[in-house]
């Protein structure tokens, strides 16, 4: 079985691809028969284009605000124009991290004091660099800093910041 190879540049969305403005926002239908979930994105005729989303078969999604008249639909470069199954894509079409924030003092390693949260639009790594910005506001008891611990990928968004262990729960 041949490797697929990244599309090295945009290509026009197929004929199921339906585009929609309504509500102020440009809408994606993806209406192929596959499996796969398409990133797409509208080229504007004036302005920005929108970012590239996923669109999953079967399904609509908003992909950016409708600042005008899109001129055409395509499918983002150097994606192979899929997301692959289990993707770390928020409900925002985002990357969104959780990482919880832990006690450094002796006999309270296990106590979760707060949480910090990043959001990127490339990557998880890029998520939770954001993330990183907010550790110094997660303090102790004592006033110390708390210790991050690993990230978890979000499947709903939230937005970045540093939260109490009570604002997010597990």
């Amino acid at each position: 079985m041949a490797q697929a190879q990244p599309l090295a540049a945009e290509t026009r969305a197929p004929n199921c691809i339906e585009m929609k403005t309504e509500w102020g926002f440009v809408q994606a239908y993806n209406n192929c028969d596959t499996t796969k979930t398409l990133n797409l994105k509208a080229k504007m005729a004036f302005g920005p284009d929108t970012k590239c989303l996923p669109v999953k078969p079967g399904t609509r999604a908003n992909i950016g605000p409708a600042l005008g008249r899109f001129d055409e639909v395509v499918v983002c470069p150097g994606d192979y124009g899929t997301e692959p199954e289990g993707s770390n894509r928020d409900s925002l079409g985002m990357f969104t991290v959780k990482c919880p924030m832990m006690n450094p003092a002796p006999g309270k390693h296990n106590e979760v004091v707060g949480y910090i949260v990043g959001t990127s639009d490339k990557s998880v790594k890029d998520a939770e660099t954001t993330a990183d910005m907010f550790a110094s506001l997660v303090v102790t008891n004592q006033q110390e800093t708390a210790v991050k611990q690993e990230c978890t990928p979000q499947k709903q968004y939230i937005a970045m910041g540093a939260y109490n262990a009570n604002e997010l729960g597990t």
